[in-house]
């Protein structure tokens, strides 16, 4: 095996394309601000998570199954993260409005909400209504994260809903969930790209 160390590679000519195949990139490889320099992601396929919610309140806790762990580079480095998720929910003849809320290490992402304003619930991203226990919808979440730091971060959602009494909420089904064609399971992701700062 042989070792070729240069200070600098330069294409002799603006329209040719310079290619490295099987290269190993040390540690001391940087590359410019936007770059993508990895990636990780999650996919939920099961229906088995569900989650009674009250009225106008947040579910307290992030969907099973449906977390990823990103471990940054550097701490100039940013994370972007998004998915979406695959939901419906078991209250007949109720329009409920289902909102999703992005955590980070077991808490509530601050940044990845909106601004307060009085009693409003702050959240992500949400859907519009769904009225019956047959439909489901899918809600697209999308975030760039500063998280400062070279450690283990882990993202996943929390749900929200609006208006009506307590509602179970399901993921990758509808409340209804008939074994019949008219009826869908989807999937959910959460995906996280580090991103050089």
């Amino acid at each position: 095996m042989s070792t070729l160390k240069v200070n600098a590679i330069e294409k002799k000519d603006a329209d040719q394309t310079l290619t490295v195949k099987d290269a190993t990139l040390t540690g001391a490889t940087t590359f410019p601000a936007g770059h993508i320099l990895q990636v990780q992601s999650t996919t939920k396929t099961d229906a088995d998570y569900n989650i009674s919610v009250a009225a106008n309140t947040t579910s307290g806790e992030v969907i099973t199954g449906l977390t990823v762990t990103l471990t940054p580079t550097a701490i100039t480095n940013n994370v972007l993260v998004q998915g979406m998720v695959f939901i419906g929910h078991s209250d007949p003849d109720q329009y409920l409005s289902l909102a999703l809320i992005l955590w980070r290490n077991g808490a509530v992402l601050e940044g990845a909400r909106a601004d307060a304003a009085s009693n409003r619930t702050r959240v992500t991203s949400a859907n519009t209504y769904l009225s019956q226990p047959g439909l489901f919808t899918t809600i697209p979440f999308i975030f760039q994260d500063s998280p400062n730091s070279i450690s283990a971060q882990t993202y996943g959602i929390e749900l929200f809903h609006a208006r009506g009494t307590t509602s179970t909420i399901y993921i990758n089904r509808s409340g209804r969930d008939t074994d019949a064609a008219y009826d869908a399971r989807g999937i959910s992701t959460i995906t996280a790209m580090e991103i050089a700062g």
